[in-house]
């Protein structure tokens, strides 16, 4: 039966030939999106595992020295004007990036030390010694949390002040910046799990946060705060107070005021940048949170500094946003959309392999029936 229909007219050649060229086509429309779904940052996850350290750490190494000077004259000169300037993330992520694989941080660090002046090498030190000194002293106070438990945490007495003070004027419907009062309030009520908020108030107060990433901190924060429980919780505290000149009781309200399911998710990118400052430092942190425009740039930092340390700070200096972001080598997920467009490619693929085989099937038996008469004379 199938022969047969085969053995029609030349219109099915046609219809062959046609289905063939149009999935053809459209195969390579498709391969061309999921080329570009796959290289999209939201189909990488950038989960801290060693070989994705691994491949950032050296995508990291070969950025800086391509955007670092390539001379060693040039290099050292280079270096020596970094310090001099105070930019010692850049100075160190350079020292890193440069040496070989077999070396160790340290190794490079010395090796490139003993080439600079002594000069430079002790306002590198001095700035290592005052980035690792202990903060200054702090008021000790006794904060019950919500569960009952009793905690101690460390609190400036003239911050818990002035947070009382802003706190009252809010809860009473008076004109006061809400987003650093929240920020305030929950960096000191959330003090033992070292969170990222004191990284994202220095920030804000050195205008270095970005107005995109201020405004999803600002929408994270009202859910995480509804107003009405936090007055309620303010109220509570500010009647409670035992001490006026050392309130404790206020961030204790911060704390019971959260909203637990909003909490859970504003809570897991404090994480991210938590480890942003603890992979970079204080000072790198602060060099890198200007180019954290959305929560998936924070990921895409996170892991970059996590394996390079200084030298995330340094490549954004040199080269700038995209530069440090392209490095974040995450590993491929496997997406809906990118599973979708996967899915029509081998659609396609399947129908223009149908329509290629009909195609010369087609061909075949016009050329057989175009030789039958040729037989039959020679007959």
């Amino acid at each position: 039966m199938i022969y047969s229909w085969l053995r029609g007219r030349r219109w099915r050649a046609h219809v062959f030939a046609t289905v063939f060229e149009l999935s053809l086509l459209a195969s390579g429309v498709l391969a061309a999106a999921a080329a570009y779904a796959m290289s999209e940052p939201a189909a990488r996850d950038y989960t801290l595992t060693s070989r994705a350290r691994a491949k950032t750490q050296h995508a990291l190494d070969l950025a800086i020295r391509e955007a670092a000077p390539h001379d060693p004259r040039r290099l050292r000169d280079f270096l020596i004007s970094a310090i001099d300037a105070g930019e010692f993330e850049l100075a160190r992520g350079v020292m890193l990036s440069h040496g070989d694989a077999r070396e160790s941080d340290a190794q490079r660090l010395h090796r490139f030390l003993r080439a600079l002046p002594a000069a430079s090498q002790e306002a590198l030190a001095l700035a290592e010694q005052e980035a690792a000194a202990p903060a200054l002293p702090r008021q000790t106070a006794l904060v019950i949390t919500p569960a009952g438990q009793s905690g101690v945490y460390a609190y400036a007495a003239d911050t818990l002040q002035t947070l009382a003070a802003r706190a009252e004027l809010w809860r009473v419907g008076q004109p006061v910046d809400d987003f650093g009062l929240m920020l305030t309030g929950l960096d000191l009520a959330l003090a033992r799990e070292q969170n990222g908020l004191h990284l994202l108030r220095v920030a804000r107060r050195a205008g270095r946060l970005d107005r995109g990433y201020e405004a999803y901190w600002r929408a994270q924060l009202a859910r995480a705060l509804p107003p009405a429980g936090l007055r309620q919780a303010l109220t509570r505290a500010l009647a409670a107070k035992a001490d006026p000149l050392i309130p404790i009781e206020v961030p204790a309200a911060f704390r019971q005021a959260l909203d637990p399911v909003a909490a859970r998710v504003m809570l897991a990118d404090l994480a991210t940048l938590s480890a942003i400052q603890s992979g970079a430092g204080a000072s790198g942190a602060l060099v890198l949170i200007p180019y954290v425009h959305t929560p998936l740039d924070a990921e895409r930092v996170r892991l970059a500094t996590t394996a390079g340390g200084d030298r995330a700070a340094a490549l954004a200096l040199l080269a700038g946003r995209a530069a440090l972001l392209h490095t974040a080598q995450g590993e491929l997920v496997m997406t809906a959309h990118l599973r979708g467009i996967l899915r029509m490619l081998w659609a396609m693929l399947a129908l223009m392999v149908a329509g290629g085989i009909g195609r010369i099937a087609c061909e075949l038996t016009l050329i057989s029936r175009a030789q039958r008469p040729e037989n039959s004379l020679s007959n």
